[in-house]
């Protein structure tokens, strides 16, 4: 602020304050160093006198006068203060809505610029179609031709989609897939909501679930319902909510039949690569569904072992002290080292679980997709992750005062002495695991794998 700004500023307070002695000397004091102050004080004093002159005799006429003077001096003042702002303002918006317009109008002619998320595609893939590479990202209009592989896309919206050739699929946008012909399984997050799948026969729309989508070579659709709700929306008829365990078939006119059991057998493999595994090989099977219960005599008596995803992308609050493992071979009388995961670190959980085993030992191979990080293996640890790692809807026997004795875990008997003949194998890829299991009666042998990210392409 200038000199005459500030002598103007205090020439416009109210009298009272204007006359006071800390306002009166700053006058003096600024009207003494500039030559500008000292002529804009000679006209306002002009101004003054001629004002008084000109009014009634009446001082106190005279003092609400100069009052509503100044006051209406301010007024303008803060009027086009506000004017100015306005006008600011109003350059901004316009602006922000030409770069609005223009961005609208670069998407509509070049749509291929948006991303839509990214993808990768399995090592034996057979192309029907232009090869791509085996992971990029995806823009709407990307068109996958499949004969035989596997194939992952990954949603900017969350939705996670697998499938195995032969497929021919398309991407709408980061919230919808065309489906030609082939098998497609989606995963679809609380945030993407409303993800939609599209066949020449109708649509699928999410309405927050785990479901499948098969379309064949004459357009006919079906749509199973693992896990949530769909509404499936036929060309030719009115919208139905089909739920979890049940599906619907759309024939090739856009006609649906009636709701029928779903199969998820369907989707297997396609359910596998949801839920950031590989392969499984030998003794062990993977359960798409998590059990309801993994206590004691809760599962029917087997000769393999079960393996199931219980919490996907968990962030770590706190460090997680668990077995950190290098590549090689565990046994019960070498264990992993101790370690501890950082806070921050992403992380997806799986149990493998066994018990009540009608051969004396079994093996098993698992591969995730992602780098092992470590494992919960002795029945402190096991019982110490159950709540924050478990699945939420499995009972597990840290929950079950009865249980509590119950000696779980791996590489140790219900002593907590060594077990012989269980043995644990990280492969040098760091993904893969092989084990033996040796399970006593009246206890299980259960592992917690903590699982990191994929890499991103």
């Amino acid at each position: 602020m200038t000199t005459v700004e500030k002598l103007r500023s205090m020439l416009l307070l109210p009298q009272e304050e204007r006359e006071s002695p800390e306002v009166v000397a700053a006058i003096r004091n600024l009207i003494e160093q500039d030559q500008d102050a000292l002529r804009l004080y000679v006209r306002w004093s002009h101004f003054e006198s001629s004002l008084q002159w000109s009014l009634s005799g009446d001082p106190t006429c005279r003092s609400e006068v100069l009052t509503l003077v100044q006051r209406e001096s301010l007024r303008q003042r803060l009027l086009r203060s506000s004017l100015l702002t306005a006008s600011l303002m109003l350059a901004v918006v316009v602006g922000i809505n030409w770069w609005a317009m223009e961005i609208r109008r670069a998407v509509r002619e070049n749509p291929a610029h948006l991303i839509a998320g990214d993808f990768r595609v399995s090592d034996d893939a057979v192309w029907a179609g232009p090869a791509a590479s085996n992971r990029g990202l995806l823009q709407p209009g990307d068109r996958f031709q499949l004969l035989q592989g596997e194939l992952l896309l990954t949603m900017d919206s969350g939705a996670v989609a697998a499938c195995s050739g032969p497929i021919d699929l398309q991407i709408l946008d980061n919230m919808g897939l065309f489906i030609h012909r082939g098998d497609v399984c989606i995963d679809v997050p609380q945030r993407a909501i409303g993800f939609r799948v599209s066949s020449p026969t109708g649509q699928a729309v999410d309405l927050g679930t785990v479901f499948g989508v098969r379309v064949d070579e004459d357009g006919e659709m079906e749509v199973h319902v693992l896990k949530g709700s769909v509404r499936t929306e036929p060309r030719q008829s009115a919208p139905v909510v089909v739920n979890a365990g049940s599906m619907q078939l759309v024939h090739s006119d856009g006609k649906p039949t009636s709701i029928q059991a779903a199969q998820a057998g369907v989707f297997a493999d396609e359910l596998l690569k949801l839920a950031g595994l590989e392969s499984t090989a030998n003794d062990i099977a993977f359960v798409p569904q998590p059990p309801k219960s993994v206590l004691l005599h809760d599962l029917a008596a087997s000769d393999t072992a079960t393996v199931f995803l219980e919490q996907s992308n968990h962030l770590l609050d706190d460090e997680l002290s668990i077995y950190v493992p290098r590549p090689g071979d565990y046994q019960s009388d070498r264990w992993p080292k101790l370690g501890a995961l950082k806070a921050g670190t992403r992380v997806s959980s799986y149990l493998i679980h066994a018990e009540n085993l009608t051969s004396s030992q079994i093996e098993g191979t698992v591969v995730f997709r992602g780098r092992i990080l470590g494992f919960a293996l002795d029945r402190e640890q096991l019982n110490a992750t159950d709540r924050a790692y478990g699945n939420p809807l499995t009972a597990y026997p840290s929950g079950a005062a009865e249980q509590q004795p119950l000696m779980r875990g791996f590489l140790a008997n219900p002593q907590g002495e060594p077990e012989v003949g269980d043995s644990l194998t990280i492969l040098p890829d760091g993904k893969t695991i092989q084990f033996i299991m040796t399970c006593t009666s009246g206890n299980v042998d259960q592992m917690r794998i903590f699982v990191g990210q994929e890499d991103a392409p």
